[in-house]
């Protein structure tokens, strides 16, 4: 009789069918994972963070045909690779390890012993970003650690104020005053409102303004800002706007100046009139993580 080897034949048939079918359940048989090594996460990069220039400074990397690239609080980027001058647009992935551009060269000089760098992709390490050179290995930028100028702009979310470094070198304002003065010049002219960042100052409010001088503390006075313009006198803001707009300058002032940050900011309009009255920096108005320099 064949019954028994027929019937043998159809279970074992219907088992490997069975077994088919459920490979694309939870008991599929999954590939080998290697165990051996734990998986290192890359460390990520913050848009806060990768504000400011990387690279040497831009006099020592022309001579060396090494590039440079600083990031703007408004999206934008400047520097060089390593031959010409580049100009961009920059964004950092969701995963903060890469920036990416559209770097665009804003000279055109030809350096045929030089292999051109790659900025349209950086990729960071951890410390270091990352390029390509063209014909060549990659190689690396390292953040600068000369002084940082800032001013102080509302960050997007919070409402609260934020340290932004602003694009000017050391040697553009090499003391306490140039710095102060720096600082409060970009925030006179900060863009109102970006992706990231914005400001009370700006066009309407700064229109027309610029810094005559910034005069340090001296015995229990106030730090005194000269204008030469209505230094936004006249602009029609709230109360609450009004109060966030004079902490961004005094927060700005008293952080270039390194100076105590319980000292008031005055400001004088080109008439000797008051635009602010002895404000004081209250860290109540700073961004979570955010600093004022230290007392001395």
């Amino acid at each position: 009789m064949r019954r028994p080897v027929l019937l043998l034949a159809s279970a074992i048939f219907a088992l490997a069918i069975a077994s088919g079918c459920s490979s694309s359940g939870s008991d599929a048989v999954q590939p080998p994972v290697d165990t051996s090594a734990p998986t290192v996460a890359r460390p990520a990069m913050t848009a806060e963070r990768l504000l400011g220039r990387w690279g040497a400074d831009p006099d020592t990397a022309q001579r060396r045909g090494e590039p440079w690239v600083r990031f703007a609080h408004d999206g934008t980027l400047t520097g060089s690779d390593g031959c010409n001058r580049v100009a961009g647009r920059w964004m950092l992935d969701r995963d903060g390890t890469t920036v990416r551009s559209d770097v665009r060269l804003a000279s055109y000089v030809a350096c045929p012993s030089r292999p051109r760098v790659l900025l349209d992709r950086l990729t960071f390490d951890g410390a270091d970003l990352t390029y390509q050179r063209e014909r060549a290995g990659p190689g690396a930028m390292t953040k600068s650690a000369a002084p940082q100028i800032v001013m102080y702009l509302i960050e997007s979310g919070s409402g609260s104020l934020r340290p932004v470094p602003i694009p000017v070198e050391p040697a553009d304002a090499s003391t306490l005053r140039q710095r102060a003065a720096a600082g409060v010049a970009a925030l006179l002219a900060a863009a109102e409102s970006g992706e990231r960042y914005s400001s009370l100052w700006g066009r309407m409010c700064g229109l027309g303004t610029g810094v005559e001088s910034v005069e340090p503390p001296s015995e229990g006075r106030p730090v005194v800002v000269r204008l030469t313009g209505e230094g936004g006198a006249l602009c029609d803001l709230s109360r609450g706007a009004l109060v966030l707009r004079e902490q961004q300058l005094a927060w700005t002032v008293v952080t270039n100046l390194d100076v105590d940050p319980g000292t008031s900011v005055r400001v004088l309009g080109p008439r000797g009139d008051r635009h602010l009255s002895d404000v004081v920096p209250d860290a109540a108005h700073l961004a979570e993580g955010s600093a004022g320099p230290e007392s001395p």
